[in-house]
């Protein structure tokens, strides 16, 4: 084998894993990732239980379950929200001078 031609070895270790149920760190963080790209790219949450976006998501990792709808809207985005609202309040409290402008002058 060359250095230009792909292991089956890792192709082994997926077939291996894919089908088990993720640990729960790596949930969390899918989840995560999940609820910010619904947020950012404004996407309807009740997509999250569109069969085609399921079938999405278990093709790409058989082992992780999305959550619900209601979850998705609910304790998702509330934490996330927490999270991002604790970072915004932890950067605003290292700085001395805060300005904050509308990007429009008035004459």
């Amino acid at each position: 084998m060359t250095s230009s031609e792909p292991s089956e070895n890792p192709r082994k270790i997926r077939h291996f894993t894919e089908n088990k149920e993720l640990e729960k760190g790596y949930s969390d963080e899918i989840h995560r990732s999940i609820t910010k790209a619904f947020v950012m790219c404004n996407i309807p949450f009740s997509i999250i239980e569109n069969p085609w976006f399921i079938d999405l998501i278990k093709t790409l990792q058989p082992g992780y379950d999305p959550p619900s709808r209601q979850v998705l809207s609910g304790t998702l985005l509330e934490s996330e929200t927490s999270r991002v609202n604790i970072r915004i309040m932890n950067e605003l409290s290292a700085d001395n001078n805060f300005t904050i402008g509308s990007g429009k002058l008035r004459t």
